[in-house]
Protein backbone atom coordinates (compact mmCIF):
# COMPACT_ATOMS: atom_id res chain seq x y z
CA UNK A 1 0.00 0.00 0.00
CA UNK A 2 1.02 3.58 -0.59
CA UNK A 3 0.96 6.34 2.00
CA UNK A 4 -0.65 9.76 1.71
CA UNK A 5 0.72 12.79 3.52
CA UNK A 6 -1.80 15.55 4.17
CA UNK A 7 -4.01 14.07 1.44
CA UNK A 8 -1.24 13.91 -1.18
CA UNK A 9 1.17 11.22 -2.33
CA UNK A 10 4.71 11.48 -1.02
CA UNK A 11 7.55 13.39 -2.69
CA UNK A 12 11.32 13.02 -2.08
CA UNK A 13 11.35 15.38 0.92
CA UNK A 14 8.30 13.80 2.55
CA UNK A 15 9.73 10.36 1.85
CA UNK A 16 12.93 11.27 3.70
CA UNK A 17 10.91 12.68 6.62
CA UNK A 18 8.75 9.56 6.73
CA UNK A 19 11.67 7.12 6.74
CA UNK A 20 13.36 9.11 9.53
CA UNK A 21 10.17 8.83 11.61
CA UNK A 22 9.91 5.10 10.94
CA UNK A 23 13.54 4.50 11.92
CA UNK A 24 13.02 6.47 15.12
CA UNK A 25 10.19 4.10 16.03
CA UNK A 26 11.84 0.88 14.85
CA UNK A 27 15.26 1.53 16.37
CA UNK A 28 14.42 3.70 19.37
CA UNK A 29 16.24 1.21 21.63
CA UNK A 30 19.32 1.00 19.40
CA UNK A 31 20.49 4.61 19.65
CA UNK A 32 19.15 5.78 16.29
CA UNK A 33 20.58 9.06 15.02
CA UNK A 34 19.51 11.06 11.97
CA UNK A 35 22.22 12.84 9.92
CA UNK A 36 21.10 16.19 8.42
CA UNK A 37 22.32 16.68 4.84
CA UNK A 38 23.18 20.34 5.49
CA UNK A 39 26.80 21.19 6.15
CA UNK A 40 28.59 18.80 3.85
CA UNK A 41 26.06 16.29 2.57
CA UNK A 42 24.84 13.00 3.95
CA UNK A 43 28.04 10.97 3.25
CA UNK A 44 25.92 8.18 1.69
CA UNK A 45 24.15 7.66 5.02
CA UNK A 46 21.07 9.47 6.31
CA UNK A 47 20.82 7.77 9.66
CA UNK A 48 22.52 5.15 11.81
CA UNK A 49 22.15 3.14 14.98
CA UNK A 50 24.67 2.24 17.67
CA UNK A 51 24.24 -1.39 16.60
CA UNK A 52 25.75 -0.82 13.16
CA UNK A 53 22.68 -0.31 10.96
CA UNK A 54 22.81 2.61 8.53
CA UNK A 55 20.44 3.66 5.76
CA UNK A 56 20.10 5.81 2.68
CA UNK A 57 16.61 6.52 1.31
CA UNK A 58 15.70 7.38 -2.25
CA UNK A 59 12.42 8.43 -3.88
CA UNK A 60 12.49 8.43 -7.71
CA UNK A 61 9.90 10.91 -8.96
CA UNK A 62 7.72 9.97 -11.92
CA UNK A 63 6.61 6.70 -13.45
CA UNK A 64 9.22 4.31 -14.83
CA UNK A 65 9.33 0.97 -16.56
CA UNK A 66 10.89 -1.80 -14.43
CA UNK A 67 14.09 -1.46 -16.48
CA UNK A 68 14.34 2.32 -16.11
CA UNK A 69 13.51 2.13 -12.40
CA UNK A 70 16.21 -0.49 -11.92
CA UNK A 71 18.77 1.73 -13.62
CA UNK A 72 17.89 4.72 -11.44
CA UNK A 73 18.07 2.62 -8.26
CA UNK A 74 21.31 0.97 -9.40
CA UNK A 75 23.02 4.29 -10.13
CA UNK A 76 21.84 5.88 -6.87
CA UNK A 77 23.01 2.87 -4.86
CA UNK A 78 26.44 2.94 -6.49
CA UNK A 79 26.89 6.68 -5.95
CA UNK A 80 25.89 6.60 -2.28
CA UNK A 81 27.99 3.56 -1.45
CA UNK A 82 30.93 5.33 -3.07
CA UNK A 83 30.42 8.22 -0.64
CA UNK A 84 31.18 5.96 2.32
CA UNK A 85 34.76 5.36 1.25
CA UNK A 86 35.23 9.02 0.29
CA UNK A 87 33.86 10.29 3.62
CA UNK A 88 35.13 7.59 5.96
CA UNK A 89 36.93 9.99 8.28
CA UNK A 90 33.88 12.24 8.56
CA UNK A 91 31.74 9.24 9.42
CA UNK A 92 34.19 8.22 12.14
CA UNK A 93 33.88 11.72 13.61
CA UNK A 94 30.12 11.14 13.81
CA UNK A 95 30.77 7.99 15.82
CA UNK A 96 30.12 5.53 12.97
CA UNK A 97 32.94 3.02 13.39
CA UNK A 98 31.42 -0.37 12.54
CA UNK A 99 28.81 -0.60 9.78
CA UNK A 100 27.11 -3.99 9.72
CA UNK A 101 24.15 -3.15 7.45
CA UNK A 102 23.62 -0.56 4.72
CA UNK A 103 19.90 -0.30 3.98
CA UNK A 104 18.71 1.24 0.72
CA UNK A 105 15.14 2.35 1.45
CA UNK A 106 12.97 2.93 -1.64
CA UNK A 107 9.20 2.99 -2.35
CA UNK A 108 9.42 -0.07 -4.58
CA UNK A 109 11.57 -2.10 -6.94
CA UNK A 110 10.32 -4.31 -9.76
CA UNK A 111 13.45 -5.95 -11.16
CA UNK A 112 15.43 -8.50 -9.18
CA UNK A 113 18.59 -7.19 -10.82
CA UNK A 114 18.76 -4.52 -8.11
CA UNK A 115 19.30 -7.34 -5.59
CA UNK A 116 22.04 -8.77 -7.80
CA UNK A 117 23.63 -5.31 -7.98
CA UNK A 118 23.41 -4.99 -4.19
CA UNK A 119 25.22 -8.32 -3.82
CA UNK A 120 27.92 -7.17 -6.24
CA UNK A 121 28.42 -3.88 -4.35
CA UNK A 122 28.50 -5.77 -1.06
CA UNK A 123 31.42 -7.85 -2.30
CA UNK A 124 33.18 -4.72 -3.55
CA UNK A 125 32.83 -3.05 -0.14
CA UNK A 126 34.14 -6.13 1.64
CA UNK A 127 37.10 -6.21 -0.77
CA UNK A 128 37.91 -2.60 0.17
CA UNK A 129 37.66 -3.66 3.81
CA UNK A 130 40.07 -6.53 3.21
CA UNK A 131 42.47 -4.17 1.44
CA UNK A 132 42.52 -1.88 4.48
CA UNK A 133 40.65 0.96 2.77
CA UNK A 134 37.40 0.78 4.75
CA UNK A 135 38.05 0.20 8.43
CA UNK A 136 34.50 1.18 9.43
CA UNK A 137 32.97 -1.81 7.61
CA UNK A 138 32.17 -4.93 9.63
CA UNK A 139 33.50 -8.31 8.49
CA UNK A 140 29.89 -9.50 8.05
CA UNK A 141 28.70 -6.38 6.22
CA UNK A 142 25.40 -6.74 4.33
CA UNK A 143 23.41 -4.57 1.90
CA UNK A 144 19.60 -4.74 1.96
CA UNK A 145 17.02 -3.13 -0.30
CA UNK A 146 14.10 -2.10 1.90
CA UNK A 147 10.59 -0.97 0.94
CA UNK A 148 7.73 0.48 2.96
CA UNK A 149 6.26 -2.99 3.59
CA UNK A 150 9.33 -3.73 5.74
CA UNK A 151 8.08 -1.07 8.15
CA UNK A 152 4.39 -2.02 8.30
CA UNK A 153 4.33 -2.32 12.09
CA UNK A 154 6.05 1.04 12.55
CA UNK A 155 3.77 2.59 9.92
CA UNK A 156 0.73 1.47 11.89
CA UNK A 157 2.14 3.17 14.99
CA UNK A 158 2.98 6.35 13.09
CA UNK A 159 -0.40 6.65 11.38
CA UNK A 160 -2.18 6.31 14.70
CA UNK A 161 0.07 8.98 16.24
CA UNK A 162 0.49 11.38 13.32
CA UNK A 163 -2.92 11.90 11.77
CA UNK A 164 -1.48 13.71 8.74
CA UNK A 165 -0.46 10.31 7.33
CA UNK A 166 -3.08 8.05 5.75
CA UNK A 167 -3.06 4.68 4.04
CA UNK A 168 -3.76 4.69 0.31
CA UNK A 169 -5.45 1.36 -0.34
CA UNK A 170 -4.22 -0.75 -3.28
CA UNK A 171 -6.03 -0.27 -6.58
CA UNK A 172 -6.95 -3.62 -8.12
CA UNK A 173 -6.66 -3.25 -11.89
CA UNK A 174 -6.69 -6.84 -13.12
CA UNK A 175 -9.70 -8.94 -12.15
CA UNK A 176 -9.19 -12.66 -11.48
CA UNK A 177 -12.72 -13.97 -12.12
CA UNK A 178 -11.77 -17.41 -10.76
CA UNK A 179 -12.04 -15.88 -7.27
CA UNK A 180 -15.82 -15.79 -7.69
CA UNK A 181 -17.13 -19.35 -8.04
CA UNK A 182 -20.31 -20.34 -9.86
CA UNK A 183 -22.43 -20.40 -6.69
CA UNK A 184 -21.49 -16.84 -5.76
CA UNK A 185 -22.01 -15.63 -9.32
CA UNK A 186 -25.45 -17.25 -9.26
CA UNK A 187 -26.26 -15.51 -5.97
CA UNK A 188 -25.35 -12.12 -7.40
CA UNK A 189 -27.26 -12.78 -10.62
CA UNK A 190 -30.39 -13.95 -8.79
CA UNK A 191 -30.52 -10.89 -6.54
CA UNK A 192 -29.93 -8.41 -9.34
CA UNK A 193 -32.51 -10.15 -11.52
CA UNK A 194 -35.03 -9.89 -8.67
CA UNK A 195 -34.16 -6.24 -8.22
CA UNK A 196 -34.66 -5.68 -11.97
CA UNK A 197 -37.99 -7.59 -12.02
CA UNK A 198 -36.35 -10.42 -13.98
CA UNK A 199 -35.57 -8.18 -16.95
CA UNK A 200 -32.48 -9.79 -18.49
CA UNK A 201 -31.28 -6.84 -20.58
CA UNK A 202 -27.86 -5.23 -21.06
CA UNK A 203 -28.33 -3.03 -17.98
CA UNK A 204 -28.96 -6.10 -15.81
CA UNK A 205 -25.94 -7.91 -17.24
CA UNK A 206 -23.75 -4.85 -16.67
CA UNK A 207 -24.95 -4.57 -13.06
CA UNK A 208 -24.23 -8.26 -12.45
CA UNK A 209 -20.69 -7.93 -13.84
CA UNK A 210 -20.11 -4.75 -11.80
CA UNK A 211 -21.07 -6.45 -8.53
CA UNK A 212 -18.98 -9.52 -9.37
CA UNK A 213 -16.03 -7.15 -9.84
CA UNK A 214 -16.81 -5.46 -6.51
CA UNK A 215 -16.70 -8.86 -4.83
CA UNK A 216 -13.41 -9.93 -6.43
CA UNK A 217 -11.72 -6.56 -5.87
CA UNK A 218 -12.81 -6.74 -2.24
CA UNK A 219 -11.13 -10.12 -1.78
CA UNK A 220 -7.88 -8.93 -3.33
CA UNK A 221 -7.93 -5.58 -1.53
CA UNK A 222 -8.44 -7.19 1.88
CA UNK A 223 -5.67 -9.71 1.16
CA UNK A 224 -3.31 -6.83 0.38
CA UNK A 225 -4.36 -4.95 3.50
CA UNK A 226 -3.84 -8.05 5.67
CA UNK A 227 -0.31 -8.54 4.29
CA UNK A 228 0.62 -4.97 5.08
CA UNK A 229 -1.36 -4.14 8.22
CA UNK A 230 -3.04 -6.87 10.25
CA UNK A 231 -4.33 -4.16 12.61
CA UNK A 232 -6.13 -2.24 9.85
CA UNK A 233 -7.43 -5.50 8.38
CA UNK A 234 -8.88 -6.61 11.71
CA UNK A 235 -10.51 -3.22 12.26
CA UNK A 236 -12.21 -3.38 8.86
CA UNK A 237 -13.34 -7.00 9.31
CA UNK A 238 -14.73 -6.29 12.79
CA UNK A 239 -16.83 -3.38 11.51
CA UNK A 240 -17.88 -5.34 8.43
CA UNK A 241 -18.94 -8.42 10.38
CA UNK A 242 -21.03 -6.35 12.78
CA UNK A 243 -22.95 -4.78 9.91
CA UNK A 244 -23.29 -8.03 7.99
CA UNK A 245 -24.87 -9.73 10.98
CA UNK A 246 -27.14 -6.73 11.52
CA UNK A 247 -28.14 -6.81 7.86
CA UNK A 248 -28.98 -10.52 7.91
CA UNK A 249 -30.96 -10.24 11.15
CA UNK A 250 -33.05 -7.36 9.83
CA UNK A 251 -33.70 -9.02 6.49
CA UNK A 252 -34.46 -12.42 8.09
CA UNK A 253 -36.96 -10.88 10.50
CA UNK A 254 -38.65 -8.98 7.70
CA UNK A 255 -41.72 -10.79 6.33
CA UNK A 256 -41.78 -8.75 3.12
CA UNK A 257 -38.57 -9.52 1.23
CA UNK A 258 -39.48 -6.92 -1.38
CA UNK A 259 -38.17 -4.19 0.95
CA UNK A 260 -34.91 -6.05 1.70
CA UNK A 261 -33.07 -3.88 -0.79
CA UNK A 262 -34.22 -0.78 1.06
CA UNK A 263 -32.96 -2.28 4.35
CA UNK A 264 -29.76 -3.33 2.60
CA UNK A 265 -29.13 0.21 1.30
CA UNK A 266 -29.83 1.81 4.67
CA UNK A 267 -27.44 -0.53 6.49
CA UNK A 268 -24.75 0.05 3.87
CA UNK A 269 -25.06 3.81 4.36
CA UNK A 270 -24.65 3.27 8.11
CA UNK A 271 -21.66 1.01 7.38
CA UNK A 272 -19.98 3.74 5.33
CA UNK A 273 -20.70 6.29 8.07
CA UNK A 274 -19.17 3.98 10.68
CA UNK A 275 -16.06 3.47 8.55
CA UNK A 276 -15.64 7.24 8.29
CA UNK A 277 -16.05 7.61 12.05
CA UNK A 278 -13.64 4.80 12.94
CA UNK A 279 -11.09 4.94 10.12
CA UNK A 280 -11.56 8.37 8.54
CA UNK A 281 -8.33 9.64 10.10
CA UNK A 282 -6.24 6.90 8.47
CA UNK A 283 -8.13 6.23 5.20
CA UNK A 284 -9.31 8.60 2.48
CA UNK A 285 -13.06 8.91 1.91
CA UNK A 286 -12.63 7.52 -1.63
CA UNK A 287 -11.02 4.37 -0.18
CA UNK A 288 -13.84 4.09 2.34
CA UNK A 289 -16.24 4.24 -0.61
CA UNK A 290 -14.39 1.31 -2.18
CA UNK A 291 -14.70 -0.65 1.05
CA UNK A 292 -18.44 -0.03 0.90
CA UNK A 293 -18.46 -1.46 -2.64
CA UNK A 294 -16.54 -4.47 -1.36
CA UNK A 295 -19.21 -4.98 1.28
CA UNK A 296 -21.97 -4.79 -1.36
CA UNK A 297 -20.24 -7.40 -3.50
CA UNK A 298 -19.59 -9.72 -0.58
CA UNK A 299 -23.16 -9.56 0.72
CA UNK A 300 -24.66 -10.14 -2.74
CA UNK A 301 -22.32 -13.08 -3.35
CA UNK A 302 -22.39 -14.81 0.01
CA UNK A 303 -25.76 -14.09 1.65
CA UNK A 304 -28.69 -16.29 0.49
CA UNK A 305 -31.36 -13.60 1.06
CA UNK A 306 -33.37 -12.14 -1.81
CA UNK A 307 -34.50 -8.60 -2.57
CA UNK A 308 -37.98 -9.62 -3.66
CA UNK A 309 -40.42 -12.54 -3.73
Amino acid sequence: MKILYDGKELDPNKWEELIDKLYRIKYKDEGYQYIPARGGGDYGIEGYTETGKVYQCYFPEGEYSPKDLYEKLRDKMSIDLGKIEKNQQELIKLGITNIKEWNFVVPKYEDKKILIHANTKEKEILKLKADGKLSIIDDDFKIYVRVLDDFSQEMNVLINIKKEYKYLLPKIKQIDFSLCDSEKKANISRKIMNLRNNVNDDITKKMINTFIEFYIKGIEMLNEIRKYSSELYEDIIEIENTYRINMELKCNSNMDSSINFKLFSEILDDFEKKLKEELGEILSYSDIGELKQEMIGKWLAECPLNFAN
